[in-house]
Parts: structure tokens; sequence; C-alpha cells
């Protein structure tokens, strides 16, 4: 078997036949490293900084930085103080508190998810990383298959908390994305995708667009799904109960265009069996004809500018 490219092609010459030659390059995961390692902190005020907590450990000490620390170690931050955590050399979170978060990887450190339970992130994930090897896990959801950059601010979501204006946002700066949140997900999130959300513990949920246009898909009973384009301005609303004596959600669905006309409204219970009706469309109201100027440019514009304000007090060049 003739196996060098050069030899390949001198029998190719010789044959006086065109051969062509190539090799496909199988892609293979970055190997991360076995301890997370601390790198810059900066610390805001006196009595602040970084207390971690190691898995098997009694009691949590202050961070020392430029140390490496076992993956399951909690990170308490202070607020203000900013931290930053490295898994290889180009993917790190930068955390600025108040915050909580807790790195976990797999045994043989190919896969990394960083569950935060509150505070801002800046997320740099290399480019090589491969789909489903790094991923944020957020009380609302999970970011899953990140690639390049991110920021993400996640507020502390206490049980039985009334739903507030806003309690988590995110952007993508560059790369992709996918976000699984409850009974909903965006699937394929891309540059310049950003979005809001409000939340109770468990009852509420409003997703509000802010940047570009998120597809976001909606479960809506009887294994369908609906897809509705958040954008600027536009929300979707879902509330949901559990009924009594069941672990099944009922679940039912509001989506708005910004411009506050109603596109879907639906109702289902989940997990109630093949050929069970759970779900059914009561009202769609399609807006396009009234749309025109209300969701045109300048809404995009205006709310892209109010995203930009909201991140732009946390930057991660401070911790580069």
């Amino acid at each position: 078997m003739v196996r060098k490219p050069m030899m390949l092609l001198a029998l190719g010459l010789v044959l006086g036949a065109p051969v062509v030659y190539a090799q496909e390059a199988e892609a293979k995961p970055v190997r991360f490293e076995a301890l997370v390692k601390v790198g810059e902190l900066a610390v805001a005020g006196e009595g602040a900084g970084v207390m971690v907590l190691k898995p098997g450990a009694e009691a949590a000490v202050p961070v020392v930085p430029y140390k490496a620390y076992p993956y399951g170690t909690v990170f308490t931050v202070t607020e203000g103080t900013k931290v930053r955590v490295n898994f290889e050399p180009f993917t790190y979170v930068a955390v600025r508190g108040p915050a909580k978060f807790c790195p976990k990887s797999n045994d043989d450190w190919s896969a990394v998810t960083v569950a935060v339970d509150y505070g801002e992130c800046n997320v740099a994930v290399d480019d090589r990383v491969l789909p489903g090897q790094f991923q944020v896990v957020t009380p609302l959801g999970t970011f899953a298959s990140l690639v390049g950059r991110s920021r993400l601010r996640m507020d502390q979501v206490a049980p039985g908390a009334e739903l507030s204006e806003e309690n988590f946002s995110f952007r993508l700066l560059s790369g992709t994305a996918s976000f699984q949140g409850k009974h909903f997900s965006a699937p394929e999130l891309t540059q310049t995708n950003a979005f809001i959300g409000a939340e109770t513990s468990d009852a509420l949920t409003e997703v509000t667009g802010r940047v570009g246009e998120v597809k976001l898909d909606l479960p809506s009973g009887a294994g369908k799904t609906t897809t509705f384009p958040l954008q600027p301005g536009s929300t979707v609303k879902i509330t949901r109960a559990k009924a009594r004596a069941s672990d099944n959600w009922t679940v039912s669905v509001l989506t708005l265009y910004n411009n506050g006309k109603a596109k879907n409204y639906f109702a289902y219970v989940e997990n109630r069996g093949e050929g069970f009706r759970t779900g059914e469309l009561f009202e769609e109201v399609f807006a396009e004809e009234e749309e025109g100027e209300e969701l045109g440019e300048a809404g995009a514009d205006d709310a892209a500018g109010a995203a930009s304000d909201d991140f732009g007090d946390f930057d991660d060049g401070d911790l580069l």
C-alpha cells in the first residue's frame, strides 16, 4: 500500500493520470488543565477577597493568587473583587463579585462545567474547543457548546421571590453558543446576540431580546415545538405550575412582539404519554403587517446601545 503523498503523486505522473490526495484531519478535543489555576486577583476594599472551599474541606479559606485548585472547589467572591480562573491557555472565566461559582470536570479533563450560582462573568473559550466540551450552568439554564467570548450576569434568585424586572443577562461577543432554559431553548446563538431574563425560583420566566434576533424554540406540547424570533424588545412569558399529586409541569407560554402585540399563546402538560394531546395552540395573532417601523432598525439600535451600557462597566481587559 502506498502511504506517502509524494510517492502517490509520482505514481500518478508515471501513469499519466491525475491523482488527488486528501487527508482529513480529525478534530481532537482540547485537554484542559488537571487543576483550576487562579490568575489575576483585584481586591476591592479592606476585608474583601475570595474564599475557596475545597472538596471535602470543612471550612473555606482565603484564595492564594496563582495557585492551582482541584475541580469541585467553590469560589465565593466579595462585592467588587475580581478574579480570573484558567482552564487552559486560551480558556478562562473572569468573575466580579458578589459571586459564587464552582468549576467541575470529568476524570480525563476533556470537558469542563462552570456552575455559576450568581455573579458577573466574562467567559473566553478557545476556538479549538469542540461542542459540548465547555459549558456554564446557571439556576435559570445552561449555556452549552460555548466558543469565543461572552458576558453573563446572574443575580441571586431567592425561593419565593417575586418576579423582578431583570435578574439575568447574556451577550455573545464572538463565536457561538446554545442555551437550554426552563421550557425554552436557543440552540444557535451567534455573535452580537444578547438577551435578558427575569425569573422566580420555579413559577415564572420572562425573556426579552436586546441585540440581534435570537431564535427561541418553545415546546408547545404533544412533542411539537414552536420557534419564535426574539428581537430587541420582544418578550416570551412562561408560567409553570405542578398539579397536585403529580410531578409533571403545566406550562403556559405567551410570545409578544416589541410593539406589544401577541403572536402565540398556548399551554400544555409535560410527560403525558404518546397519543395523549398535551398541548394546544389557543391563539395565534400575526403582527407582521403592523410591524413596520416599530420592529425596524431604530428599535434594534436602541436596544443594542442599552445592552452595551449594561456590560460596559465590566471589561475583562482589566484582568488580562
